[in-house]
């Protein structure tokens, strides 16, 4: 991946997946997470609206009742804007906020490789970043090239 020369790699420890990142020249903190378990923001979404719901529209019957999956029905508002486009041999999912409730930009592919039922997926997310800071990220993951074992 090419980035801006005044960005740093960072190196992280990951417990279940290959993960690192950088930082940018504003100090934004730029994650990738390569693995069984890399999360597409848009789960996150629907995640949040159902969280929302709760609070919304639950009512409990008596103290300590638990909400169940059709207390919540409820229309889906997405808080991120997803765009399909390719990376080397991949179709990935690009992921900017539509609103102060997202916040995330970045880049997911679901499928990088498939074993059986195991899935490696990849995610490279930033949160927060100012329009400048997205823009390079975006042309940057757009840079990104996978090794010949990925790509056959």
């Amino acid at each position: 991946m090419e980035v801006p020369s005044d960005w740093e790699k960072i190196r992280l420890k990951g417990i279940d997946s290959y993960v690192g990142g950088v930082i940018t020249s504003e100090g934004d903190t730029l994650i990738f997470d390569l693995g069984w378990f890399s999360q597409d923001v848009e789960e996150r979404d629907i995640a949040f609206e159902m969280y929302e719901s709760y609070l919304e529209n639950w009512k409990p019957n008596e103290e300590g009742m638990i909400p169940n999956d059709s207390t919540f029905i409820r229309a889906y508002k997405p808080h991120h804007s997803y765009q399909y486009d390719s990376i080397d041999c991949f179709k990935v999912k690009f992921v900017t906020p539509l609103d102060t409730l997202g916040g995330f930009s970045g880049v997911f592919i679901d499928s990088l490789k498939v074993d059986g039922v195991d899935v490696t997926k990849f995610n490279f997310y930033g949160w927060g970043l100012s329009d400048r800071t997205e823009k390079e990220f975006i042309a940057a993951l757009k840079t990104i090239s996978f090794s010949n074992s990925y790509c056959k």
